[in-house]
């Protein structure tokens, strides 16, 4: 429930967490099981427990600012005060603004990482490629195994290959 909320509502500010909440009563004209969402909301109260647990940090006030990635909470940015603090209308949308730019920058971040990793992967795979299993016996196998490309490709620590029933390995692997 509350990851949801923080994907509605991307911004949430406690200007003071000693606040007293107020409860809002509504005219309900269309009977029983009706409720006022709150859901995007400034006035919108917090759960009891979080407010105790900023109070047991000694923070006053608290702004939240989700980071959305892919329709998916990716993270929060949390800051907090040391005493009761409201923001202007004016700040909030640029901190507002500086979690959407944050955002922004992570699917950046990730396809340069992706990028990097299949260029490394495609550079060991070639370097595998030009290595002949064609000599006789296990001295061809265990030169595998043993070939630093072979751990690059997987980022492995360990590796072991099958073949005709006899097991090969190198680096740290399960025993027999």
């Amino acid at each position: 429930q509350a990851r949801q909320l923080y994907i509605q509502n991307q911004l949430r500010l406690i200007a003071d967490i000693d606040y007293t909440p107020v409860p809002i009563f509504t005219v309900d004209d269309d009977g029983e099981g009706k409720n006022l969402d709150l859901s995007l909301s400034v006035l919108r109260s917090t759960s009891p427990i979080h407010v105790q647990y900023l109070q047991n940090m000694g923070v006053g006030a608290t702004l939240t600012i989700s980071l959305i990635y892919k329709k998916k909470l990716w993270g929060l940015i949390a800051c907090h005060h040391y005493s009761p603090k409201n923001l202007t209308p004016e700040l909030r949308l640029a901190a507002q603004l500086q979690g959407h730019f944050i955002t922004s920058q992570i699917d950046v971040r990730q396809s340069t990482e992706e990028y990097e990793i299949a260029r490394k992967t495609d550079a060991e795979l070639k370097k595998i490629s030009t290595f002949s299993l064609t000599g006789k016996g296990e001295g061809s196998f265990n030169r595998l195994v043993e070939n630093e490309s072979i751990f690059n490709i997987c980022n492995a620590s360990g590796v072991a290959v099958i073949f005709s029933g006899a097991v090969y390995k190198s680096g740290m692997t399960p025993t027999q």
